[in-house]
């Protein structure tokens, strides 16, 4: 997978964990991509992509802020995403990424 991320570069991983990591923490923290979802915006000719949005859940145990984190999975090169945390429930933290 090279160039532009894709809806389709996360769409087979829905379901598998990735490892996140950012400068400033000393741990790789777990995360299960749960969402891959296509916008339903209209696009125009010269956009790169098709919107899309991704959305991780984390253990409880790691509340992380909003900014840039690097996550890698087997099946794909370490990419520096920013993500927002979006919610938590008894399952654990949600963070969120969305593509233009």
């Amino acid at each position: 997978m090279e160039g532009v991320l894709q809806h389709s570069d996360f769409e087979a991983l829905v379901g598998q964990s990735f490892v996140f990591t950012r400068e400033g923490i000393n741990e790789e923290i777990l995360g299960k991509l749960i969402i891959a979802e296509k916008s339903d915006r209209k696009t125009t000719p010269d956009q790169m992509r098709i919107p899309f949005a991704i959305e991780f859940q984390l253990s409880l145990e790691h509340c992380l802020p909003q900014g840039t984190y690097s996550i890698s999975h087997e099946r794909l090169k370490a990419k520096n995403l920013f993500f927002v945390p979006v919610g938590k429930d008894e399952g654990g933290w949600y963070m969120e990424a969305c593509f233009n």
